[in-house]
Formats: structure tokens, sequence, C-alpha cells
């Protein structure tokens, strides 16, 4: 699959036409951090999380199989662009997310599900424990 299919000077990379401008090329020439042409950075880093998942798609597919058993659901593998445009409620990057969790995030929230298995055991702890201490100072 190409990624980004270029045509006459341009790149497409989502869906709009694309021209490497000079900012490119300055950037390329200083060793600069670059995007495609007048797309925003976020196109660039979503076409460069393409091509890593592409190149880890087996591991990602065995993960994928293992996180759909434990959570019982069906999972997407790609960015959160690709989710959005496929209509994936979860989709799965193979990245970490901030606490280290190597999990399904869902479209919506981009949260992933064990950072959101453990808010919710978290917030049921609070109301358990609120409970508590309400029937508590109740007592005599």
């Amino acid at each position: 699959m190409d990624l980004a299919s270029i045509q006459n000077g341009i790149v497409f990379v989502c869906g709009a036409p694309h021209i490497k401008n000079s900012n490119y090329i300055n950037n390329t020439l200083k060793g600069k951090p670059k995007h495609y042409g007048s797309c925003s950075p976020k196109c660039a880093q979503d076409l460069i999380k393409r091509a890593w998942i592409e190149d880890n798609i087996v591991d990602l597919e065995m993960l994928a199989e293992e996180l759909e058993e434990k959570w019982n659901i069906e999972i997407g593998i790609g960015t959160l662009r690709q989710a959005k445009e496929n209509g994936w409620q979860y989709y799965l990057t193979g990245d970490e997310c901030v606490n280290g969790h190597l999990d399904a995030k869902k479209s919506s929230r981009r949260q992933c599900l064990q950072c959101r298995a453990n808010e919710a055991i978290s917030d049921a702890t609070k109301k358990t424990s609120k409970s508590i201490s309400i029937s508590q100072s109740w007592c005599f």
C-alpha cells in the first residue's frame, strides 16, 4: 500500500493535495523536523505512524487479538485519523499511554481501555467510601 502518492510534485497524504514548499526544502537542508507541504505537522505524523504500523502489522495483529478477547470488543489497527475515517469505536496504534499501558483506545475519548477501567474502579471506590462515611455519621 502506498501511504503517500506523489503526482507532479503534489503529495497526497490526508486526502488534500500538498505542494512541497520552500519551508519543507529549507528544513530538509538544515536537518530540522519537517512536514509534507502545506499540510500540518499532524498530517506528516499520521503518515509516519501509518508507515510504522505497516512495518509492525504482524505483532499488532497478535496484540489486537489478545485485547479483543480481553475486552470482548472489535479493535481496528491504525491511527486515530483512520479510526475516525473507518468508523471504528476502538483502535490500536501500538503506542503506550501516559501510564505505560499498551492497550487499545476508544476513538471518542482517546483514552486507553485499561486507564478507563482503572478510572471506573477508582470512581466506584470513592462512591462506596462516601456512602460508608455518610451512613457512619448518622450512627450514634
